[in-house]
C-alpha cells in the first residue's frame, strides 16, 4: 500500500514538472528577439563515405554501426528539426554545430531538409581533428553580414578542432564577435585529460584578449561544447568566465560570464552520463553586451537549455529522462545527439 502511495506521488511530481519544463520552453522559445543564435553538438554527424585523411570507418555502411544512406538522411531531418524546433515560429540566425564531419554533411542538411526555406550559408574548414569531426556555423545573410572569420590551431599530443572566429554585422547595427569551440573530450578520465581542455582555454583566452584589447565596447559571444562545467578550472580561471550577478547592472566590458550558471547540475544539464547531468555546452558572453544601453545587449537569464520532450528519452537505468541519442552503443536508437541544444537571445535598443 504505501510503495503503491510513494508511486503515485512520485509519478504526479514528474508530471509537474514535465508540465512546468514544457511551458517554460514554449514561452522561451517564442519569446520576441531581435537575434538568435544557438549552439548544437551534433554528436557524430557523418556522411556514408570514406576519408582516407580521417578515422570515419565506424560511419560507413561497412563499419560497426551498419552507417546507411537511410540513416544519414535520418539523421539530417532530425538535426533539422532541432534547430527549427529551437527556432520557433522564425528562423534562428546564426546556427554554431560540433561533431559535423564536412561541408557536404552540412550541404545536405540545408538543402536537402525542411531547413532550406531559412536560407543558411555556410562556414566551414577541415580541421586536423583525427576523426575528422569539425565545428561548422550556418548563418543568414539577411540578419548577419560576415566581416571576416579565421581557425586557430590548439597545439597538443593529439590533433583536435580548430577554434572558429567569425565577427559580423547584426541587422546592420553592432558588430558581434563569435567563437565557436569544441575543446578536446574527457577520454581517459576527466582529471587525466584536463591539460588538454586547459590548453584549449588558453588559446581562447589569447584570441579574446586580442579582440578585447582593440576596443574595450567589444561585443564577444562564445559558445561552444567545452567538455567541462561553468566551475572547472579551464572555463572558470583560464578563460576567467565568470558569474553575472542579477544585482550587478554595470558589469566590465572587459570581463567574461557564463550564463549558464544560472542552471543547477544536479537537476538539467547539456549532457548526461552515468545518471550524471553535466553543463558542458557554454554560453559566454562579454559585459558589454550585458550593458542595457548597448546597440546590441542581452540578459543574464537569455541563455537557454533546449530540452523539450521530442529530443529525450526516458533513462531507464539512472532514472529521469536524458537526450535521445542516434545509437545506444552499437544498437541504433534513431535520435538526435547525446547532447541538448542551447541558445541565446539579443536585443537592439532600436
Amino acid at each position: 500500500m504505501l510503495k503503491g502511495v510513494l508511486f503515485i506521488i512520485v509519478f504526479l511530481i514528474s508530471f509537474f514538472l514535465l508540465s512546468q519544463k514544457g511551458d517554460f520552453l514554449h514561452e522561451r522559445v517564442e519569446a520576441p528577439r531581435d537575434f538568435r543564435v544557438m549552439f548544437y553538438n551534433c554528436e557524430n554527424f557523418f556522411d556514408i563515405y570514406n576519408d582516407s585523411l580521417t578515422q570515419d570507418e565506424e560511419f560507413l555502411p561497412g563499419g560497426v554501426k551498419f552507417w546507411s544512406s537511410w540513416r544519414f538522411n535520418e539523421k539530417c531531418h532530425k538535426v533539422s528539426k532541432a534547430i527549427m524546433g529551437a527556432g520557433g515560429w522564425f528562423p534562428i540566425d546564426v546556427v554554431c554545430l560540433a561533431e559535423v564531419e564536412n561541408k557536404y554533411v552540412l550541404e545536405q542538411l540545408i538543402y536537402n531538409t525542411n531547413l532550406h526555406k531559412s536560407e543558411y550559408s555556410i562556414i566551414h574548414k577541415d580541421s586536423p581533428d583525427l576523426r575528422g569531426i569539425e565545428v561548422a556555423v550556418l548563418y543568414r545573410k539577411s540578419t548577419f553580414k560576415i566581416i571576416s572569420t579565421n581557425w586557430y590551431t590548439i597545439q597538443g599530443e593529439r590533433p583536435t578542432r580548430d577554434i572558429l572566429y567569425v565577427s559580423g554585422i547584426v541587422k546592420e547595427t553592432d558588430t558581434l564577435h563569435l567563437f565557436v569551440n569544441h575543446w578536446p573530450s574527457r577520454w581517459g578520465g576527466q582529471l587525466e585529460s584536463e591539460y588538454k581542455r586547459i590548453e584549449a582555454a588558453r588559446v581562447l583566452k589569447d584570441k579574446v584578449d586580442s579582440v578585447l584589447n582593440y576596443y574595450s565596447g567589444t561585443k564577444i559571444l562564445i559558445v561552444g561544447d567545452l567538455n567541462d562545467s561553468p566551475h572547472d578550472k579551464s572555463v572558470r580561471d583560464i578563460l576567467g568566465a565568470g558569474i553575472i550577478e542579477e544585482t550587478d547592472l554595470t558589469p566590465d566590458s572587459k570581463n567574461l560570464y557564463d550564463l549558464m550558471n544560472i542552471y543547477d547540475s544536479r537537476i538539467i544539464g547539456t549532457h548526461k552520463y552515468q545518471g550524471r547531468w553535466s553543463i558542458l555546452d557554454h554560453i559566454i558572453v562579454s559585459g558589454s553586451l550585458l550593458n542595457m544601453s548597448s546597440n546590441l545587449k542581452c540578459y543574464s537569464n537569455s541563455a537557454v537549455i533546449y530540452n523539450p520532450d521530442f529530443l529525450s528519452e526516458r533513462d531507464l537505468i539512472y532514472s529521469g529522462y536524458k537526450p535521445l541519442r542516434t545509437y545506444s552503443g552499437y544498437s541504433y536508437s534513431g535520435g538526435f545527439s547525446d547532447h541538448y541544444p542551447v541558445f541565446i537571445d539579443f536585443y537592439l535598443n532600436k
